[in-house]
């Protein structure tokens, strides 16, 4: 083989690699995108006075459309409950293994 081909074999790995670091990172990114957008706009809802100009444009932004961003702030909701749903369980299934392990008898070294 020459030394050209395992070079761009080698960039080709490397840009792939890079590739597959860079989607995942993504993925959490949107995740955490997600969270910040219902903190700001849950933020916005309890500091802005509730006859406030600013309120009641915010309100108004989420009846135009046909309750567009409503549907899309429940959907967000939804995908943020199964996410923590799935790391409940994970967290459960790992303390159900540790007392598992702790409820054992020991064996006492002499």
């Amino acid at each position: 083989m020459s030394k050209v081909y395992i070079a761009s074999t080698n960039n080709i790995r490397a840009h792939r690699y890079h590739q597959a670091s860079k989607q995942a990172k993504n993925a959490t990114t949107a995740s955490e995108d997600n969270s910040h957008i219902l903190g700001i706009i849950s933020s916005l809802f309890t500091h802005l006075e509730s006859d406030s100009p600013s309120r009641i444009r915010l309100l108004a932004k989420f009846v135009e459309n046909d309750y567009e961003k409503v549907d899309k702030l429940l959907e967000l909701r939804e995908n943020a409950r199964k996410r923590l749903r799935a790391t409940d369980t994970v967290i459960e299934e790992k303390k159900k293994v540790r007392d598992s392990i702790s409820d054992r008898p020991r064996l006492n070294k002499f």
